[in-house]
C-alpha cells in the first residue's frame, strides 16, 4: 500500500475529535492538494491556534491566558494548514491565519451555527451565541 503524506502548507478540512486546554486532536477529512486514502490525525497546539492574536484575543477580566476551550468544540469543522509533518502519529496544524478556523459548528443544543464576528458563532435565525475561533466571517 502506498504511503500517503500531506505537504507542509496544505490547507485541510478537519473535524475536532478532542479538546484540551493546550491542544486539539483533529481528523483530517480532506486536503486541497493531496487525495486522502484514509483520515490522518492532526494536532493543533494552543500556540498555533491564533487565539492570542488580534482580532480573536480579548482581555480576560480575570487575567487568565487563553485556552482552546475558548475557540473550539468537539465536532466543529475546521479549516487548518499543515505546519509540520509532526511524528508518526499526527501532523501539526495551525489556524493562526485569518482565513483559518471554525467554518461549521453546532450549538450545545445541536442547532447549526453561522459566523457573527471573529470570535462568535450564532444559531441560524438568531439565538444562542457561542465563542469560537472563526475563519474569516462573512457577516458581522
Amino acid at each position: 500500500m502506498q504511503k500517503q503524506v500531506l505537504e507542509v502548507g496544505s490547507i485541510c478540512i478537519c473535524i475536532v475529535l478532542r479538546v484540551t486546554p493546550t491542544s486539539l486532536t483533529l481528523s483530517i477529512i480532506s486536503s486541497l492538494h493531496t487525495p486522502l486514502l484514509s483520515r490522518p490525525v492532526g494536532t493543533l497546539r494552543l500556540e498555533d491556534s491564533g487565539l492570542a492574536d488580534p482580532p480573536y484575543a480579548s482581555p480576560d477580566p480575570e487575567g487568565s491566558p487563553p485556552d482552546l476551550f475558548q475557540g473550539f468544540r468537539i465536532g466543529d469543522v475546521v479549516q487548518a494548514r499543515v505546519v509540520s509533518l509532526g511524528d508518526t502519529r499526527s501532523y501539526y496544524m495551525s489556524t493562526s491565519e485569518e482565513g483559518l478556523g471554525v467554518v461549521k459548528a453546532k450549538s450545545k443544543e445541536g442547532r447549526n451555527m453561522v459566523p457573527r464576528n471573529w470570535r462568535e458563532m450564532e444559531e441560524e435565525g438568531g439565538g444562542r451565541r457561542e465563542r469560537r475561533k472563526v475563519a474569516k466571517p462573512t457577516t458581522g
